[in-house]
């Protein structure tokens, strides 16, 4: 049996650039060089490109995207739910009771 050749076109060859980009955004963050910022770029256009590559992004990968838009901006995006349940239970004294 003969099998088809594989596509060359772009679609499919948006999870190999994924993965690409994404070896690319790790050893950006490992080493901190100044690439940061367009590999991030390269990643979002990426993504935009075809929803169906978001959807086949693993754990790690999104760990990784995450890792590296917290570092380029500063900003943590979200605080643990630990922190956000021990701050929001209520006291005796905040309820009027002690």
């Amino acid at each position: 049996m003969n099998t088809p050749p594989l596509s060359t076109s772009p679609a499919t060859n948006l999870p190999i650039q994924a993965a690409m980009l994404f070896a690319s955004l790790e050893q950006s963050l490992l080493k901190a060089t100044p690439q940061l910022p367009t590999l991030l770029a390269d990643i979002h256009k990426l993504l935009a490109s075809d929803a169906q590559t978001v959807t086949l992004m693993s754990d790690r990968e999104s760990a990784l995207l995450v890792s590296g838009l917290i570092k380029h901006t500063g900003v943590v995006l979200t605080e643990s739910a630990a922190k956000k349940a021990a701050k929001s239970k209520p006291t005796l004294e905040s309820l009027g009771l002690g």
